[in-house]
């Protein structure tokens, strides 16, 4: 399993990849979601509204999720970095 963070311009990558046999087709667009994928995509378009992207395409092998989110920084309270 592959995990990384990078910052990319006003963005934030977000990218988990493994090994394993992957999924059927190039991406999951159209297809049934199971509830963790339903549920995490609902929950990116909460708090993000269209300023995101989830993509799932095959690797090979294995499955590669890529998740776009703004780039913000930590606001200071009281004077601490939360």
């Amino acid at each position: 399993m592959r995990i990384s963070a990078e910052r990319d311009g006003s963005w934030l990558r977000l990218a988990i990849g493994d090994d394993g046999v992957g999924i059927d087709g190039d991406s999951t667009s159209g297809r049934a979601e199971r509830v963790g994928l339903s549920n995490t995509r609902a929950r990116l378009e909460t708090e993000f509204g269209d300023d995101h992207s989830l993509q799932i395409t095959r690797g090979d092998p294995g499955t590669r999720v890529e998740i776009r989110i703004p780039w913000k920084t930590a606001q200071a309270t009281h004077g601490a970095v939360v």
